[in-house]
């Protein structure tokens, strides 16, 4: 709950720069910005899944233990947890694509950020380059531009992230458990 506290603050003071954020990102990597959001959702689903599997699990497991080697009930364990490693392993896989897409999405993003600085760049009168002032500005701008908007953006995607996944976990818990799903809903609220 910390951790989540903790990037929420950070978040806060960034809230005002996220739509000229997004339009930025979106002019310099459109699809990959679809992809990306595509993949942060199902990251946001998938460990809901693989709880719900493994609630499955656990609950089969003392008719499992009563049933033998050769039940119905032993295969259909095996299918389960075959189907969890699965998860398993998917969630892995789109974790290192998801990776790789907002690498991507950071070059792209880097590349147009730095053409529209050179571009502003040459459009200047020369005498701009002599005031060490200027000169000083357009460093900053050139290195905060880079890394700036990508910070924020994977600000924002961890925190939707980190949503969707507790919204997830609690619509599980509720269709599990309703009673427990209250309570944990009212410590989180209070």
């Amino acid at each position: 709950m910390n951790e989540v506290l903790t990037k929420v603050n950070k978040i806060l003071p960034q809230l005002p720069y996220l739509p000229q954020t997004f339009r930025l990102v979106w002019k310099a990597a459109g699809n990959w910005t679809i992809a990306s959001a595509v993949l942060l959702l199902l990251l946001g689903v998938l460990p809901a899944v693989q709880v719900y599997l493994l609630s499955g699990l656990v609950n089969g497991f003392p008719v499992l233990m009563g049933a033998g080697i050769h039940s119905s009930q032993f295969y259909q364990s095996w299918q389960a947890i075959a189907l969890l490693l699965g998860i398993w392993l998917l969630t892995r896989i789109l974790n290192n694509l998801s990776f790789w897409i907002r690498m991507m999405q950071a070059e792209l993003t880097q590349d147009y950020i730095s053409e529209l600085i050179h571009t502003q760049a040459i459009a200047l009168d020369l005498a701009f380059f002599e005031t060490p002032d200027y000169y000083d500005r357009l460093h900053r701008a050139t290195l905060e531009a880079r890394t700036q908007p990508i910070a924020l953006l994977e600000n924002i995607s961890e925190l939707a992230r980190n949503g969707m996944t507790m919204l997830s976990m609690i619509c599980l818990l509720f269709s599990l458990q309703p009673l427990i799903a209250n309570d944990c809903v009212r410590n989180v609220c209070s």
